[in-house]
């Protein structure tokens, strides 16, 4: 296998395992949306210290992000890419 087809190859690993892990983060949504019915459903960056403490930063709304993010993966919706997982 030549530079570009493990090039490619690595790519098409990498999409696959995006795709493989947007629906798990899609019931993790649900899943909070039902405890949390009035909120706003934010992805964002955590770090946890060892005693359980540390901080969360950078949130941004999950839903637009993820439809960009399925877009980009080359479906015309995030419900597209879940029907097409399932």
């Amino acid at each position: 296998m030549n530079e570009e087809e493990e090039a490619a190859k690595s790519d098409e690993e990498a999409r696959a395992r995006l795709i493989k892990v947007l629906p798990h983060i899609d019931l993790a949504m649900r899943m909070v949306k039902i405890d949390v019915p009035d909120g706003t459903v934010k992805l964002s960056v955590a770090c946890h210290r060892p005693d359980g403490s540390g901080k969360i930063t950078a949130g941004f709304e999950a839903e637009p992000f993820l439809e960009d993010l399925a877009k980009v993966l080359g479906f015309e919706s995030f419900q597209e890419l879940l029907e097409a997982e399932s």
